[in-house]
């Protein structure tokens, strides 16, 4: 991989945080391109290109940068799974949503990031200069990642049934909230008046909320579900079916100009993820170990972590439905012809041979471990 000039550690991470890289020295193109990065379902496959070598092996230039839950400025993504590990073990690191990676790709201080569907379509329709160019993991129809949960002891036993509940949706774009509003649509108009919705809910404060009884349940994901079946303060009233759990999908974006002048830098990106999609999903029996993030090691039956597809190619069909539901519920004013934000040649650009390099990665020591 590509060198800074000799910045110290400390200099580099001042630098990246006021949005200016050091110059590029002899034996580089141009300096590495800073990806705002969240933690989540959504985004581990990049997460383990950049982290086996993938991204490397292309020659991508790349940092990560995220953030501790309300810091500022960013921290630096470690390789090393194990020093990831401790940073997310305390419940804050990789608190970054999409919303504010789109921001601050305008803002310059990163060149691209992730993004979820929701925050890249509504930050597109509100003029941020951002481009699509390749699909991260995405919910799956037939074991979706989320589902309405029920604090234990509350009985459903027709749709009157929820009035005067409270239901939550998590921190993060609008999307969360949509898809909350979404089910209470299956259950009549006379009793959806009838529940309040609590949005922006931290994660790491639900399950002290359901256990409490100050919310009643709402739109949770597979580790929340895991923890508050596990902790039996609440169960799964409904796996998501009500709408397209395959529109719940991240993005790898970049800002138009990025692309328009350092197109090799990102096509390089793109090319080592690609090589990292393709070795997962062709694992013949799905090794648990590759699949799942970092702290995972447990199942929640019917349900499943989102996926990666070959090739990861972003798809307007699904965010034109996206686009859809952020106008019903108010999220935005208008519409825009979305495939003017979305660029697959660097996926596209790919012939087999060239993806399937080198598409094994090698033994790492810092090789994800399980928690047992």
């Amino acid at each position: 991989m590509s060198s800074f000039a000799h910045p110290s550690p400390r200099a580099l991470l001042a630098l990246l945080m006021i949005g200016v890289a050091p110059a590029p020295t002899s034996a580089q193109e141009a300096p590495p391109l800073r990806l705002g990065f969240f933690l989540g379902g959504k985004t581990y496959a990049l997460f383990r290109a950049f982290q086996d070598g993938s991204l490397e092996s292309s020659g991508a230039g790349v940092v990560l940068l995220s953030k501790y839950l309300d810091q500022e400025g960013y921290t630096l993504v470690p390789k090393d799974s194990w020093k990831l590990r401790k940073m997310r073990d305390t419940g804050k690191f990789g608190k970054l949503s999409g919303v504010a990676v789109l921001r601050d790709i305008e803002w310059r201080i990163v060149d691209g990031g992730t993004a979820g569907e929701s925050s890249f379509v509504q930050g597109v329709v509100t003029g941020r200069p951002v481009v699509a160019v390749a699909a991260l993991q995405h919910d799956l129809k037939e074991t979706p990642a989320k589902a309405i949960v029920l604090r234990t002891g509350i009985k459903i036993e027709r749709p009157g049934d929820f009035a005067g509940l409270t239901l939550a949706s998590r921190r993060g774009g609008p999307g969360e909230e949509i898809m909350l509003r979404e089910f209470l649509e299956t259950l009549g108009g006379d009793v959806k008046s009838k529940i309040d919705i609590r949005s922006q809910v931290s994660e790491g404060d639900i399950d002290h909320l359901l256990a409490t009884g100050e919310i009643d349940g709402g739109l949770f994901h597979f580790t929340t579900i895991y923890r508050v079946s596990a902790a039996g303060t609440g169960y799964i009233h409904r796996r998501m079916d009500w709408m397209n759990p395959e529109l719940s999908q991240g993005l790898l974006v970049f800002r138009k100009d990025i692309i328009e002048s350092n197109p090799r830098g990102v096509g390089r990106i793109v090319e080592g993820y690609v090589r990292r999609v393709r070795y997962e999903t062709g694992l013949a029996s799905g090794d648990p170990e590759l699949l799942r993030p970092l702290y995972l090691n447990h199942t929640v039956p019917g349900m499943s972590l989102p996926r990666v597809t070959t090739p990861p190619r972003v798809r307007v069909d699904l965010l034109e439905e996206v686009q859809r539901l952020l106008l019903k519920y108010g999220y935005i004013a208008r519409t825009v012809e979305l495939s003017h934000f979305i660029d697959n040649r660097f996926v596209d650009g790919l012939s087999p041979s060239d993806a399937a390099r080198k598409s094994e990665p090698q033994d790492s020591p810092n090789r994800i471990p399980s928690r047992r």
